[in-house]
């Protein structure tokens, strides 16, 4: 529904199907797709390029299988495009014969691909992981299969239904709200990759509605900036009983903690630190380091030289970190959303890392 009024909002999610290992439904999902969206033009190893000029040509969605082998990591152009496509006014100027030529490059694009891609690209993203069907799912399902008859009737009668509810958006004779009331634990990049959708779910009734932004909290998470989820993952770190971490040390109190102890919290708690690929998922993967966490809380806040509370000749200093330097970072980039006040709320990090998978290169 949203390729077809993608132009009416501001921003086009990208949707990318991504996949631990080969042949868990990628490809036919994509295949799906085709059937259903509005001029839908199925590619694979296509080049940043021809993304451009196919973008520009005609209103169109662009479904890219293979994402893996388009090397957008080392590909700034082809990145460019995709990243710059998300938004209304996207444009790309390059030279052609001298003469500096623009791209309107806003376009609804759907990717599938093993591993993850690069971070701006994740955060413009709506992730879903593929898993294969269970031998008891298959025996439920029937083949896909574009020309059976059956099933080239379902998707000739789903578009025409569009093209007509997408024209009468236009003509405004069907209310489309481009502005939905969006759920309030939804973080604001995934809010505004998810806006389209939820306006056009609205338009399917309040149930529906309300189904879609469930799962858009339930599943959203990569549209976080890395250094606000180790915010929210840090909140979980100071909320946890000093005698429950997993490295304890003797300067730890309830307002400061020892960097060795938060590294170490952190690295327990969540998987994204103990496979950190850094900030675009272009590095090889690593452990959390007290070098990178610094790094990554840099300009925001500095370590401190602690000391134990009852300090003895033979006791030594450790660098640590302050609860009263983080809790104004906490207030403005992940503000508790609990429903019990002055708990901790649970890091929305773990929907991230459940898009992000492991790491395949």
């Amino acid at each position: 529904m949203h390729t077809y009024v993608f132009d009416q909002f501001r921003h086009t999610p990208r949707l990318l199907l991504t996949s631990v290992i080969e042949g868990e439904g990628k490809t036919t999902a994509l295949d799906l797709l085709n059937q259903l969206a509005f001029n839908a033009e199925k590619c694979e190893h296509i080049t940043g390029a021809a993304v451009m000029r196919l973008a520009n040509k005609v209103q169109l969605t662009l479904l890219l299988d293979e994402g893996d082998n388009l090397n957008l990591v080392r590909e700034p152009m082809f990145r460019a495009v995709l990243n710059a496509g998300y938004k209304r006014g996207g444009k790309r100027t390059i030279t052609v014969r001298d003469e500096p030529v623009t791209y309107n490059v806003f376009a609804p694009i759907a990717l599938a691909c093993i591993s993850t891609l690069p971070g701006p690209l994740m955060r413009r993203s709506i992730v879903i992981p593929m898993k294969r069907a269970t031998r008891e799912e298959i025996r439920n399902l029937s083949p896909f299969d574009e020309e059976e008859p059956q099933q080239k009737e379902a998707f000739y009668f789903v578009r025409r239904e569009l093209a007509i509810w997408r024209q009468r958006c236009k003509l405004k004779l069907d209310r489309l709200d481009t502005h939905p009331s969006m759920p309030q634990l939804l973080p604001s990049s995934p809010a505004d990759a998810w806006r389209p959708l939820i306006a056009c779910a609205d338009a399917c009734g309040p149930e529906v509605g309300q189904i879609t932004r469930e799962a858009a909290v339930a599943i959203s998470g990569w549209g976080d900036n890395p250094r606000v989820l180790l915010l929210a993952d840090l909140r979980t770190v100071f909320g946890t009983p000093i005698e429950k971490l997993s490295k304890p040390h003797a300067v730890n109190t309830g307002e400061h903690l020892a960097t060795v102890s938060v590294v170490a919290e952190l690295i327990a708690i969540n998987e994204l630190w103990a496979e950190w690929a850094g900030e675009n998922n272009d590095q090889t993967p690593r452990k959390l380091t007290a070098g990178i966490l610094a790094k990554l809380l840099r300009g925001w806040v500095r370590s401190v030289t602690l000391w134990p509370m009852l300090r003895r000749d033979d006791s030594r200093s450790a660098k640590g970190y302050q609860r009263a330097d983080l809790e104004k970072l906490w207030a403005t980039y992940c503000p508790d959303m609990s429903p019990d006040a002055g708990t901790p709320a649970q890091p929305n990090i773990i929907s991230y890392l459940r898009h992000r998978s492991k790491r395949h290169d």
